[in-house]
């Protein structure tokens, strides 16, 4: 009921809305988050609203266990273009503390080719 508020809210004023949900555990595997797991719409923490409401819904997730610094954004929802997947892989760099775009390749996964760029954020 919550979620279907905001929604009101953000269509009446037309403004953007940004909300930061805490994962589930997954349910099917031997691994958590933190050890790599994929991240799913279905594992977004105490609403399945926020999945049905949202417009984009994106996932940030990095491999603790093996120590690297990569972190993947995936679009895992997109209601304007359907396009979803891996968007990014991102690198802490520690002398400027800014995530950078890495130079990938992301033809594989994702139709969009403008993603091997390299951006600060």
């Amino acid at each position: 009921m919550l979620m279907t508020k905001l929604r009101g809210l953000v269509e009446n004023l037309k403004i953007g809305l940004i909300i930061v949900s805490h994962l589930r555990r997954p349910v099917n595997s031997n691994r958590g988050h933190e050890e790599g797991a994929s991240v799913s719409l279905s594992h977004l923490r105490s609403s399945h609203a926020i999945a049905q409401l949202s417009d984009i819904v994106c996932s940030l997730s990095r491999n603790m266990s093996e120590g690297d610094n990569a972190t993947e954004v995936r679009v895992l929802k997109n209601r304007f273009t359907g396009e979803t997947g891996l968007a990014a892989t991102l690198v802490f760099n520690k002398e400027t503390f800014r995530m950078t775009e890495a130079n990938v390749n992301f033809q594989e996964e994702n139709t969009n080719d403008d993603h091997a760029r390299s951006n600060d954020y």
